[in-house]
């Protein structure tokens, strides 16, 4: 199953991520970005949560531990 990781170094906690998937992400005390378990949420929606991250601080990684590249196209 994939995952998502977030670089705290990156995230200020602007929440978009939490504004497009709420059923995934969620902030922290720290205002900072922490992934839940996917579950039944399509793929897509999770890596257009990335995409809309300002800081580009999330990563999806597939099942065979690389970072999905649509995920990687969000920081180019």
């Amino acid at each position: 199953m994939p995952r998502v990781v977030v670089d705290h170094g990156r995230c200020f906690g602007f929440g978009r991520c939490v504004e497009e998937v709420p059923e995934v992400f969620g902030l922290n005390e720290d205002g900072k970005s922490v992934p839940r378990e996917l579950g039944e949420i399509p793929l897509q929606e999770v890596i257009q949560a990335a995409w809309a991250c300002p800081r580009q601080a999330i990563s999806v990684i597939g099942d065979d531990g690389l970072e999905l590249p649509e995920s990687i196209d969000a920081r180019t």
